[in-house]
């Protein structure tokens, strides 16, 4: 076997793998915080009927994402 030079070649320490993964966390993080904010200001100032439509887009939005990726 030929030694490869690719990061996912090498051996990951715990400090490896947060560099890796922190980045992804944090705009998790970031996405899910405007998402709930847009959540509640969507409620509070246009109502229910809004905030349902919200969350309705947001599951179709979702699945064609993963739609297009599998493709």
């Amino acid at each position: 076997m030929r030694p490869t030079n690719s990061i996912l070649g090498q051996h990951f320490t715990i400090a490896r793998q947060l560099r890796f993964t922190l980045p992804r966390m944090l705009m998790s993080l970031f996405i899910m915080s405007y998402m709930v904010a847009d959540g509640v200001l969507i409620s509070r100032y246009m109502g229910t009927v809004a905030l349902a439509s919200l969350n309705v887009n947001n599951s179709r939005l979702k699945s064609q994402a993963l739609q297009l990726s599998h493709s």
